[in-house]
Formats: structure tokens, C-alpha cells, sequence
């Protein structure tokens, strides 16, 4: 019951949304019978988990019809009657968040009814209200291809110079939609061959009669897909600038997508110049927080937030990224919120060299994701190493959480046999170093240099590195 589609469904509603759903639901309208009423009744005190026990489809049916044998069939029915109610329910949300949409639709409702004055009044109104957004990205093309389109081949509307002008804008912005959104795959195929080393096949300058180069997030979209492809720091600089300054002409989607382009960009080239782009992503950061282009589906994206707690912290931002943590932490779906908070503020331990902390911080703590749970094992590991540095007491410390953390990858089915290399060779080096210092490595002066160079791929390379070059 509890991997049913309507729990799963009831789930995605947030509180506010459940409660108008129940008066909803209630409309004679949608809901005529007194059984499917009585099983969301009963339905709804359990969210917003819904893993009692009680939500047992024979004991629910005992509950419905006491009499009766236990039917699933009709059990059934009425959980995909409700479900169908609760679609509507989420296209009613829909149409009432987006003013647009709706008047779209019911424009399209007056021409399909032949009332034809009020469509074509209607229409001079949604593209009026379209020229007065400051948007001229994808969606302003196609609503407006759309609009003019529809005013185009309507028999009712007879005024030949209107339907030229319509045919032409028509024409125009179905251009400038196909030649935007083209632009926006492009660089999200960019991103990819950049950080999955995907091949692709996409030339931005195909169908080049197409190119709005009068629109302005044409011209940014095109900058950042050149700035993906080229590598050119200058560019960077530049659309950088360009894309601050431009905001206010960016849908949340568009601006999404370039601050995502502009950030792995930045991270990317941490081992050429990491000092100033770590400044470079952290700027980024901030901008998509107070901008609210970090969201998704109504919450601060997670791996937004640990790089922003990461990245905060080894800038030396500690009281700042202290603040955020305690502010932030509230906009963070539920269910990942405890992993993320805990994994940041060892992180701020860490750069604040606060390392007895770490230990506190994760003894009793059980993380639910795999990946969260490696981070939490390396601090862990790390943080005990920096204690060793000043207290050799902490060396069968460092060795004996090295040899768990071995045994823990090696099990972990997560991960595919590649991704467990860098994670071992980490380990590995890290102990050779606590034996070389305890005078347990029959080795005079190793060169560590040259065996974490000739790995093909460690865990946390430059913080080893920089042990190592210390120690020479």
C-alpha cells in the first residue's frame, strides 16, 4: 500500500496543498461516493510518512465494509478513483500558479466555441501582456508562434492585413523559439562531454538564418556554449558579467542553466587556479541564493548547499557559511536535510581546524545516502590525520579507520569498481605516510611524490600533495 501510486501521489503535496486537497476532495462535484470518502478519511491521518501500519489494504477494507470478504479489486477501484481526482487536483494547481497558461487555454477554448470576438480579444491581450515581460527566452518564442498562429487560421477573422502580420510574427518566432531552445540542449550537451566525457555531435552555427541575434539570452546562451566549448577564461569573465547584469531577462529555467554552466566551469578549473575560482564559484553561489535559481521543486538544491558549505569554508567565510548552515538548512527536502547539515558542518570543522569536533559530530550519526556516508568516512579519516600531525598518539587512529574505510568501499555495491580505486589509493598513501612517521615503513625518505602521481586516480590528491610537500 505504502508504494502505491496514490501514496506517492499524496506525498508530493505539500502541507498547504494537502489541506485545500481534503476540501477539495469534498466538492460534491468531484465526489459523489460516501466509500471513497470514508477511505481518504481514513487515508489522511497518516500523512505526510504514511508507513503506519494501519495503511494494510485488508485491514483498510475492514475498515470501509466490515461484513464483507476482503476484495482487492474493489479496493482498487477506489484508491484509482481518488488518484484520478487528485490529478485534477494537481492541473487545478497548475493553472492557478501560472496566470498565463490559463488565459492561454481559455483562449483556446473561445476559438474551438467559434466566439470569435472574444478570442480575437483575447488574444490582442495575451500577446500584449507577453510584450510587457521582461522574458525573451524560449517559452516568450513559442507563446507567441502559438498565439499568432492560432489568429492566423481562424476562419472567423477576416482582416487580411492583421492575419499577414500575424503569419509573419508566427513565422518569426517560431525562429526564434527552435534556434533558443536548440542552443539550451546544446549546452546542456556542453556540460555533459565536460564532466562524463560524452561525445556529441552539436554545431551551434547549423541553421544559421535562424539566429535571433538581436535577443539577448540568445547572444548569453550562445556565449556560455562557446565558453563550454573553448575553455577561454576571458570568456568566462564575460558572460560572467553578462549574465549578472542580465537577471532580470532570465526565466528560473534559462538562469538555472547558465549559472550551472558557469559554476562547473569554475570548478572545473580548480587545479589550473584554485584560489581565485573557488572565489569565482562562491560568488556564483551567493548570486543563485539570493536570486532563488538554486531551488528545485521548492527546495535548495542539496549539492548546492554542500558545495556552498565546502567551498565557504576553505575561503575562510566561517562565521558567514555558520550563519547560512542555520538559516539554509530549513529550505532542504526532509528527507536528505539531517545528511546534508551534518556532512557541512564537519566540513566547516575541517577548515576551521576544529578537528576534535568531526569525531562528536559523526560517532552516533547513521547517513541514509551511500556517497554522503564516503564524504563522512574521508573527513572522519582526515580530520584524525591532522590530529596525528601535532599528537602521534592519533597514528593507530588514522590506520585503523583507513582499514575500515578500506573494507567498507571494497563491500559497497554502490559503486562501480572504478570508483572505488581513487577511495583505495587515498587510504593507501595516507598510511604509508602514519607508518613512515611512527618508524614502522622500512623506507628511507620515500618518495610519496611519485606514488600519488603515478596512481591513475586518488581521492583528495591536493590535500595529499600538500601533506607531502610539507613534510620535504
Amino acid at each position: 500500500m505504502q508504494n502505491s501510486r496514490l501514496i506517492t501521489l499524496l506525498k508530493a503535496l505539500n502541507p498547504e496543498e494537502f489541506r485545500q486537497f481534503y476540501r477539495y476532495i469534498r466538492t460534491p462535484f468531484f465526489t459523489k461516493s460516501d466509500d471513497l470518502l470514508k477511505l481518504y478519511e481514513a487515508l489522511r491521518k497518516h500523512y505526510p510518512d504514511f508507513d503506519s501500519p494501519k495503511l494494510d489494504k485488508e485491514k483498510l477494507f475492514k475498515h470501509l465494509y466490515p461484513k464483507e470478504t476482503f476484495n482487492d479489486a474493489r479496493l482498487r477501484n477506489l484508491m484509482l478513483k481518488i488518484s484520478k481526482i487528485l490529478e485534477e487536483y494537481f492541473l487545478y494547481l497548475e493553472f492557478q500558479q501560472d496566470e498565463f497558461q490559463r488565459k492561454s487555454t481559455l483562449t483556446r477554448i473561445y476559438k474551438k466555441r467559434n466566439l470569435n470576438v472574444i478570442f480575437k480579444q483575447k488574444t490582442e491581450d495575451l500577446l500584449n501582456d507577453l510584450d510587457q515581460q521582461p522574458y525573451r527566452d524560449a517559452d516568450f518564442s513559442f507563446s507567441k508562434y502559438q498565439l499568432q498562429r492560432d489568429y492566423y487560421f481562424h476562419s472567423g477573422i477576416v482582416i487580411q492585413r492583421e492575419k499577414i502580420d500575424s503569419l509573419t510574427g508566427a513565422l518569426h518566432h517560431l525562429n526564434g523559439f527552435y534556434a533558443i531552445e536548440r542552443l539550451r540542449l546544446g549546452i546542456e550537451l556542453s556540460n555533459r562531454a565536460r564532466i562524463f566525457k560524452e561525445g556529441h555531435h552539436f554545431n551551434p552555427f547549423h541553421y544559421e538564418t535562424l539566429h535571433p541575434k538581436a535577443n539577448k539570452v540568445y547572444c548569453l546562451l550562445l556565449d556560455i556554449y562557446n565558453l563550454l566549448t573553448s575553455n577561454e577564461e576571458a570568456l568566462f569573465a564575460s558572460s560572467k558579467k553578462q549574465f549578472i547584469t542580465s537577471l532580470d531577462l532570465l526565466n528560473p529555467s534559462d538562469a538555472a542553466l547558465i549559472l550551472q554552466a558557469l559554476l562547473n566551469f569554475s570548478i572545473q578549473q580548480f587545479s589550473k587556479n584554485e584560489a581565485h575560482y573557488l572565489k569565482e564559484a562562491f560568488e556564483l553561489y551567493k548570486t543563485g541564493l539570493e536570486q532563488s535559481i538554486l531551488l528545485q521543486d521548492r527546495f535548495l538544491r542539496k549539492d548546492s548547499f554542500l558545495n556552498i558549505a565546502v567551498i565557504g569554508s576553505k575561503l575562510g567565510y566561517f562565521e558567514w557559511i555558520s550563519t547560512f548552515i542555520d538559516t539554509y538548512q530549513e529550505q532542504l527536502e526532509p528527507t536528505s536535510k539531517s545528511d546534508i547539515v551534518t556532512l557541512s558542518k564537519c566540513f566547516l570543522a575541517f577548515n576551521k581546524a576544529d578537528y576534535q569536533v568531526i569525531p562528536e559530530e559523526l560517532s552516533d550519526y547513521q547517513f541514509k545516502n551511500p556517497l554522503y556516508k564516503i564524504n563522512a568516512k574521508t573527513i572522519l579519516i582526515r580530520a584524525y590525520f591532522m590530529l596525528f600531525e601535532s599528537d602521534e598518539t592519533y597514528g593507530d587512529m588514522v590506520i585503523y579507520n583507513c582499514n575500515a574505510f578500506e573494507k567498507f568501499i571494497k563491500r559497497e555495491t554502490t559503486l562501480h569498481d572504478e570508483k572505488k580505486e581513487p577511495y583505495l589509493n587515498f587510504s593507501f598513501i595516507l598510511k604509508k605516510i602514519v607508518l613512515f612517521k611512527l618508524n614502522r615503513l622500512k623506507m628511507s625518505n620515500p618518495d610519496f611524490t611519485y606514488v600519488l602521481n603515478n596512481f591513475s586516480g586518488v581521492f583528495a590528491k591536493g590535500w595529499l600533495n600538500e601533506i607531502i610537500l610539507s613534510k620535504q
